[in-house]
Order: C-alpha cells, then sequence, then structure tokens
C-alpha cells in the first residue's frame, strides 16, 4: 500500500511530502471503475421507452470531484520543510513559521458528528491554525504518525480531538 506522505528526517531538517504516486493511483482506479460501469451498462442495456436506466449513466458524474481532486494533488508537489537549524517551518513554499511560534500540533475533525474528514493543523502562540493537511479519516493513522514526528522535531505537544476513540 502507497503511504500518503513520504518522511526524511535527518539531522538538520524533516522533510514531509505528500505521495504523488497514491494520488495518481487513485484517479486511475476511478478511472478504471468508470470504464468497467461504462462497458457493462453498454453490454445490458435493454431499449425501453418506461426504462429508469439512464439514472444508471449519471452515477460517475458524481466522482468527478474527487477524480479532480486527485489528479491535480498527483501532479503538484506538496513540501514541508522543519529546518532545525535555521528553526523555522517552510509551508508549501507560501508561509514560513518561526518554532518559537508554534504552541502545538493539533488533528482535528470538523464535522465532530460525521467523522469522515480529518485535518492536521499547526496552533500557533497568536491563535492562528496553520492547515498543513486535510484528507480522509481513514488515513488518520498516517496524519497522526506525521503529527508525532512534526511535534518531535518542534518538542510540542499533539492534541487529538477525535471524539470517539482514544486521545493521544
Amino acid at each position: 500500500m502507497l503511504k500518503r506522505y513520504l518522511i526524511s528526517n535527518t539531522d538538520t531538517e524533516l522533510i514531509i511530502i505528500k505521495n504523488p504516486a497514491r494520488a495518481k493511483v487513485n484517479f486511475y482506479l476511478i478511472l478504471l471503475f468508470t470504464i468497467i460501469w461504462y462497458v457493462a451498462l453498454i453490454r445490458g442495456h435493454k431499449s425501453t421507452t418506461d426504462s429508469w436506466g439512464f439514472i444508471f449513466y449519471l452515477v460517475p458524474l458524481l466522482l468527478i470531484p474527487q477524480a479532480f481532486k486527485y489528479l491535480t494533488s498527483g501532479f503538484s508537489s506538496s513540501k514541508i520543510t522543519f529546518s532545525k537549524n535555521t528553526r523555522t517551518a517552510d509551508i508549501y513554499g507560501k508561509k514560513r513559521i518561526k518554532f518559537d511560534d508554534v504552541k502545538k500540533v493539533l488533528v482535528d475533525y470538523p464535522n465532530k458528528y460525521v467523522i469522515d474528514e480529518c485535518t492536521l493543523h499547526l496552533v500557533l502562540f497568536n491563535g492562528e491554525k496553520v492547515q498543513i493537511d486535510r484528507s480522509d479519516a481513514n488515513f488518520n493513522s498516517e496524519i497522526i504518525q506525521t503529527a508525532r514526528s512534526i511535534a518531535r522535531v518542534r518538542g510540542v505537544t499533539i492534541e487529538d480531538k477525535h471524539p470517539y476513540e482514544e486521545k493521544l
């Protein structure tokens, strides 16, 4: 199974890269499912005037947003670098944070009643949350491992806001 993150921890820096191969594989799986779906529909199609069969032709259209998400993340680089020498974190090349500004690492679930999404944040002392990642909750263990790596480098605590399971 492909891991969600590629993590490189050296004496000077921690580099976290979202694995683009995983997104590409997921995109190709959706594409394969769609092709098989339409082949099965076309081969088994029976033409009747009062049939609701056309609805089955529309079902794969529901996968378009997810397929687009996998396609874009499969070809874009998502890299986070925690430099131990300069004591800074470079978040996707867009934001630079000093280690001393980070209060804790937060694993959160935006919807407490339907736990299907998980977020990873750095919480700063000024109260600002810097989002590192947002993913399906079934990748929870990988997100927690990444949170532990970040907390180890930074020397801060991890807060897991999962409402139903044991906390970290």
